[in-house]
């Protein structure tokens, strides 16, 4: 699930599409993404207040992704077992698979 921030001349949508490149290499178009939601819960974070807004999609294929820029690591997860994801992302998970109907 990766994330960053969102620069002063960019649109949501637009930030989440770079994101995703930069931590992944995966390159999708904006409109291959779907809003999902916003995550605003105060103590998500235990780091600092943080509010996540997420966007899902539905790929043909599994592209290869690596962690790139500040992402240690990127991988495939299975949807039906998502394992233990920080904070409060298997919420966010269990949100994507209802925008997408799965």
């Amino acid at each position: 699930m990766p994330g960053g921030f969102v620069n002063q001349d960019e649109k949501l949508i637009h930030a989440c599409q770079r994101e995703l490149q930069e931590e992944t290499g995966l390159n999708l178009i904006p409109q291959q993404l779907k809003f999902v939601g916003v995550f605003d819960d105060i103590n998500r974070d235990p780091r600092s207040r943080t509010i996540s807004i997420a966007y899902t999609s539905l790929v043909d294929e599994l592209f290869e992704v690596k962690g790139m820029d500040d992402a240690a690591k990127a991988e495939w997860i299975n949807l039906e077992e998502p394992n233990q994801l920080a904070f409060d992302h298997n919420t966010i998970v269990v949100k994507a698979k209802e925008t997408l109907h799965l």
